[in-house]
């Protein structure tokens, strides 16, 4: 069960939140919100985690003042403090995933101000059901994840890209995906340049360069996973379900499509299963699962390689969006024995 649900409800914490920033009281708990020097000629944009933080810094440049709301949390688990929502009524450009990743922002939309123009990285994008989440869910009989509503194909979000539930079957990780990044990309950069008109020219010229980056990891990732002696590999959490269809490849998650998830015991055995048919290695990141997959490791003496969702964004300040991707690259390439 995610732990949104265990506060009581989403609507209560959101309302009690803002009541406490309109108020002007202190913040409550840690906030991941650096501290800056106001300036009002700049863009301030509150994002709500590291993906969409990185794309509108880079588009930006230096005419933006960008908040990452979530920090080096799992953006998954994270729930803002009174300051984070200070941030966000305050800021001009409010950007959040959607896909239920955020269910703290059902209730808080409707409270924005006029003056915060909002984006939703997932508006418009066709959202897909990963066959392992609902493998996990049928696993465990949990009918807390189901979700009828959205149909069999995954795709009962509104434009928003959420409605409240935990994920409800929709993969949201969209952001790992070279090409639907590039979507990601595109949203940024017209709120920015709806925002800030004076600025077009540079919004838009610093967008197609990022967009000439995410072309290219495109290409390396269709061109070096196109031929490889391994068909599947096995992941911690099931975050990588978009890139597995784009080029090719089955992933076998530990966990769901939260890293709230843990997998059940019957979920264990189909992947002792699948380390003797032809898998050689775990893909493993830093979260929930990862005790899992260190115990499946040692049982099955399958290799362990790392790999990163960027949801937390890097613990290397060196590294970035492209730096991880590339790394994750390398880790696929590993574990499916691709020449």
């Amino acid at each position: 069960m995610n732990k949104w649900f265990l506060f009581g409800g989403v609507a209560l914490v959101c309302i009690v939140l803002i009541v406490v920033a309109l108020s002007g009281s202190d913040s409550v708990g840690e906030s991941a919100l650096p501290s800056v020097s106001e300036d009002t000629s700049l863009v301030s944009v509150t994002a709500s985690f590291y993906p969409l933080a990185f794309f509108a810094e880079s588009v930006g440049g230096d005419r933006v003042r960008v908040a990452n709301l979530s920090g080096a949390r799992d953006p998954h688990e994270y729930s803002p403090t009174a300051q984070d929502v200070r941030a966000i009524l305050s800021s001009d450009v409010f950007l959040y995933h959607g896909a239920d990743l955020e269910p703290w922002a059902t209730d808080l939309l409707p409270q924005l101000p006029e003056t915060v123009s909002v984006v939703s990285a997932t508006s418009g994008v066709e959202l897909f059901s990963s066959p392992d989440n609902d493998a996990h869910h049928d696993e465990e009989g949990d009918d807390e994840h189901e979700h009828e509503e959205d149909g069999e194909d995954g795709h009962g979000h509104d434009e928003e890209g959420g409605d409240g539930h935990n994920h409800g079957g929709a993969d949201p990780h969209t952001w790992i995906d070279p090409v639907l990044a590039a979507g990601i990309v595109e949203k940024v950069r017209d709120i920015l340049v709806s925002v800030d008109p004076d600025y077009a020219d540079d919004y838009r010229s610093r967008a197609d360069l990022l967009l000439d980056r995410l072309s290219t990891l495109d290409d390396m990732y269709a061109e070096r996973l196109s031929n490889c002696s391994v068909s599947e590999t096995i992941t911690s959490h099931d975050a990588f379900g978009y890139v597995s269809r784009r080029y090719g490849f089955t992933l076998h998650s530990i966990a769901g499509l939260s890293t709230d998830d843990e997998p059940s015991a019957t979920r264990l055995a189909q992947l002792r299963r699948e380390s003797s048919e032809g898998v050689t290695h775990i893909l493993v990141e830093e979260n929930n699962s990862g005790r899992f997959a260190d115990v499946l490791a040692r049982e099955t003496g399958l290799s362990v390689l790392s790999i990163n969702p960027l949801g937390r964004g890097t613990m290397d300040a060196e590294k970035d969006y492209f730096d991880i991707m590339e790394e994750n690259l390398v880790s696929f390439e590993t574990a499916l024995g691709c020449n």
